[in-house]
C-alpha cells in the first residue's frame, strides 16, 4: 500500500473503533477486535510518521501536513474531537492495545460525561496512558461554540472556576452567560438537576462577589425562563423559583424591567409567571420601584420604542389578577410620563390598531363593494406586516379569510388573490431560520430545533402552497436549506413527488451533514411518511447513516417491524444493536427478535447474538438462555457460562 492508502485505512479504522466503543462495553470482543485493527494500522503509519499527530478543526483533520475533509468519516471524526474540545491528538510508537482501548473508550463517552471526568486529558491521566496525549482548546475558545454541547462545556468549566475561586474566569463566563442561558430548553430547566445546581451555584457566586454581573445574568436567566413560559408555569413554578432565590426587591425589579424592554414576546403570560416568583408583600415593593427614578423613568421619556412596548403590554387583555399589581404600577408610571408631555401618539400602535379595525370591519361588512375596498386596504398593509413581523396579525388574517370564504362566497375572487399573497408570505417565513446544511455537521450537535409556536401554527393550518414543488426542491437540495418546517410542508403539499425527493436525496448521500439534517427533520413528519423516507435513506446509505436512521426510528411512536427485523437478521453487529433498540418498544417484536437471534446453530454466531441480548436486556430471552445454560458437552462450555451470566443480569 502507498502512504495515502495507509493513512486512509488508519483514519477509517479509528472511526470504526470509536463506533464500537460507543456501542459495546470496554471488554466486548467486537470492540477489542477493532482496537487491535486500529493498532495495526497505526503501526503501519509509524513507518513514515512518528509520532502521529492529528490536528482538529470543526470540520476537518490535519494529518501529515494536509487537511482531511472530503471523506465522510473524516468529517465525523472532526466533529467527535471538536465536541470534546480537542485541539490535537498525538499517538506515539509503543502505544499498547490496552492504552488505545482506554483512549478510544474515553472518546466515545457522551460529551457531558467526558467533562465530568475532567476532560479527555483527565481520563488519560487517571489511566496513566503514556503513549497517547491530547491538547485541549483554551477555556475562552470553549465559549465561542454555537452548538448545543456548549451548555455541558460551560457547566464543567464554571464549576471548576468557582471551585478554585478564579474570579477572572467566572467574569468571562458571566459575560457569555446570556448566550448560554438562551440555549436552555424547558426540560433542562425542569429536570436536569446537575445543570440546575450549576446555574444556581454560579448565580449565588456572582451575587456574593460581583453585583453588577449578577444583575445582568439574573436578567438573562429570567428571559431564558420566559422563552418557555407556556410550560414552566403551573405546578412547575417551584422548580423555577430556585433560580431566583435570595433575590432582593431591586434584583427582581431589574429582571422584570429587562424582560419588558428586551424580550419581544413579553406579554401578560410573562407578567403572570413573574408574579408567581414572589409573595404579595414583595410584589408591592417590586412594583413600587417602577415609580422611582432608579428604574429610569426619566430616560424612558426619551425612549419611544420602550414606551410603545409597554403600551402594547397594557393594551393586552389581562390573563390573571396575579399580575395586576405590576400592571397598575407600570400604567401609573406611563400616565405620569404622559402628563409631563414627554410623548405623543405612537405611530406603530396606531397602525396596528388600524389593521385590527380593518379586520373587524371586513367581518361585519355585508356590502360587496365596501368589502372589496377593505380587502384592498388589508392587502396594502401586507408589506408593513412583514416588516414588523406581526405574525399574530397574520394568524387573525388567515382566520378572517377562512370565515370570509364561507360567509361571503361572492367575494371569492378577491379573497383568493389576497389568500395567495398571504400564503406566499407565510411560506417564505419557513425558510428564514433555516441555515444551509453542510458536511461540517454544525447543525448536528444537538437535537433538531423545535417548531416555534407561530411557525408550528402555520405549518398545521396552511392548506396549499403558492410556491410549487420546484421551489421546495431547489431550496432543499440546491441551497441546502433543511428544516423541520420544509420537510413537513413538502410531504404535506406534494405527496405525489416523493420519488423525485428520494432520487435527489440519494444524489446527496455523501454529504453527511445534509443527510443527518434530513433524518432529524423527518421526526416531525407524518409517521407513515417518516418511516417510508427513513427506509428509503437506509437503502442507499453507508453504515454510519444507517445507524442514524435506526436511532431516529427508535424515537418514532411506532416502527416498521418487518423492516427492522430484516436489519437485525442481515445487518452488521452495530446495525443489529440499533435494530434491537428500535424493536424494544413492542413486546411482540421483542419475542420475534429473540427467536431470530437464538435460531442460529454455529457457536460463534450464537455468542455474538447472546452479547447483543446482554446489552439490551430482553427478558423474553430467559427461556432460551435457560436451555443454553444446560447445554451438554465440553465444546459448549462457553455458551453455558455466557447464558448463566446473562440470566443473572436480566432477572
Amino acid at each position: 500500500m502507498n502512504k495515502e492508502e495507509v493513512l486512509n485505512d488508519f483514519l477509517k479504522s479509528l472511526r470504526i473503533a470509536i463506533n464500537n466503543a460507543s456501542s459495546y462495553s470496554g471488554t466486548h470482543p467486537y470492540f477489542i477486535d477493532s482496537v487491535e485493527k486500529f493498532k495495526k494500522n497505526a503501526d503501519l503509519v509509524f513507518g513514515f510518521l512518528n509520532p502521529i499527530k492529528i490536528g482538529v478543526t470543526p470540520n476537518s483533520l490535519f494529518l501529515d501536513s494536509r487537511y482531511w475533509q472530503k471523506m465522510g468519516f473524516c468529517v465525523e471524526l472532526a466533529m467527535i474531537f471538536h465536541r470534546r474540545k480537542l485541539r490535537s491528538i498525538q499517538i506515539e510508537q509503543g502505544a499498547t492495545v490496552e492504552e488505545l482501548r482506554y483512549f478510544l473508550a474515553g472518546l466515545a463517552l457522551p460529551v457531558r460525561e467526558v467533562f465530568k471526568q475532567g476532560g479527555l486529558g483527565g481520563i488519560l491521566k487517571k489511566e496513566n496512558i503514556a503513549h497517547v496525549s491530547i491538547e485541549e482548546l483554551d477555556y475562552s475558545q470553549f465559549l465561542k461554540d454555537e452548538g448545543e454541547e456548549i451548555r455541558d462545556v460551560w457547566e464543567y468549566l464554571v464549576a471548576q472556576a468557582i471551585g478554585s475561586g478564579d474570579s477572572e474566569k467566572v467574569s468571562v463566563f458571566a459575560d457569555n452567560f446570556e448566550k448560554i442561558a438562551l440555549r436552555f430548553k424547558a426540560d433542562d430547566l425542569l429536570n436536569d438537576e446537575e445543570l440546575r445546581q450549576s446555574v444556581t451555584a454560579f448565580l449565588d457566586y456572582l451575587k456574593k462577589h460581583d453585583q453588577e454581573r449578577f444583575r445582568t445574568c439574573i436578567s438573562a436567566m429570567f428571559r431564558s425562563v420566559l422563552r418557555h413560559k407556556d410550560v414552566l408555569g403551573g405546578e412547575n413554578i417551584d422548580k423555577i423559583k430556585v433560580f431566583f432565590r435570595h433575590l432582593s426587591e431591586e434584583d427582581f425589579a431589574g429582571a422584570l424591567w429587562s424582560g419588558i424592554l428586551k424580550d419581544e414576546n413579553f406579554d401578560n403570560l410573562s407578567l403572570e409567571l413573574f408574579s408567581r416568583f414572589t409573595d404579595e408583600k414583595m410584589q408591592e415593593g417590586i412594583a413600587s420601584l417602577f415609580l422611582t427614578d432608579s428604574f429610569n423613568k426619566d430616560s424612558l421619556k426619551q425612549n419611544p420604542k420602550a414606551i410603545k412596548k409597554i403600551q402594547e403590554l397594557l393594551a393586552q387583555p389581562n390573563a390573571s389578577l396575579d399580575s395586576e399589581v405590576y400592571r397598575g404600577r407600570i400604567s401609573a408610571m406611563l400616565n405620569d410620563i404622559s402628563s409631563g408631555g414627554a410623548f405623543s401618539f405612537d405611530r406603530g400602535i396606531l397602525q396596528k390598531n388600524y389593521r385590527l379595525i380593518l379586520l373587524s370591519m371586513f367581518a361585519q361588512e355585508e356590502n360587496s363593494e365596501k368589502a372589496e375596498q377593505i380587502i384592498e386596504k388589508i392587502s396594502q398593509e401586507l408589506p408593513e406586516i412583514v416588516k414588523v413581523k406581526d405574525y399574530q396579525y397574520l394568524k387573525y388574517l388567515c382566520g378572517a379569510l377562512k370565515d370570509g370564504r364561507k360567509q361571503k362566497p361572492y367575494l371569492s375572487r378577491f379573497l383568493d388573490v389576497l389568500d395567495t399573497r398571504v400564503t406566499k408570505i407565510i411560506e417564505n417565513l419557513f425558510w428564514e431560520p433555516a441555515e444551509p446544511l453542510s458536511s461540517d455537521l454544525r447543525l448536528r450537535q444537538g437535537e433538531a430545533e423545535p417548531l416555534s409556536s407561530d411557525l408550528e401554527y402555520f405549518a398545521d393550518t396552511l392548506e396549499k402552497s403558492s410556491m410549487g414543488v420546484e421551489f421546495y426542491l431547489d431550496k432543499i437540495f440546491n441551497e441546502g436549506k433543511v428544516s423541520a418546517y420544509a420537510l413537513k410542508l413538502f410531504f404535506k403539499f406534494f405527496p405525489g413527488h416523493k420519488d423525485i425527493f428520494y432520487g435527489n436525496l440519494e444524489k446527496k448521500n455523501t454529504d453527511v451533514g445534509f443527510m443527518l439534517g434530513i433524518i432529524d427533520g423527518l421526526k416531525t413528519v407524518d409517521l407513515a411518511l417518516a418511516i417510508e423516507a427513513l427506509k428509503n435513506i437506509f437503502s442507499f446509505s453507508n453504515e454510519f447513516i444507517k445507524i442514524e436512521v435506526l436511532k431516529a426510528m427508535q424515537k418514532l411512536s411506532a416502527i416498521d417491524e418487518k423492516f427492522t427485523i430484516l436489519s437485525l437478521e442481515k445487518g452488521t453487529p452495530l446495525l443489529k444493536r440499533q435494530a434491537l433498540e428500535a424493536l424494544s418498544k413492542s413486546e411482540g417484536a421483542r419475542k420475534e427478535a429473540v427467536e431470530l437471534l437464538f435460531s442460529v446453530k454455529e457457536n460463534n454466531a450464537l455468542l455474538e447474538n447472546m452479547s447483543l441480548i446482554e446489552e439490551v436486556c430482553f427478558k423474553e430471552a430467559s427461556p432460551y438462555l435457560t436451555l443454553l445454560s444446560k447445554k451438554r458437552f465440553f465444546w459448549n462450555k462457553q455458551i453455558r457460562e455466557k447464558a448463566k451470566d446473562i440470566l443473572e443480569k436480566i432477572k
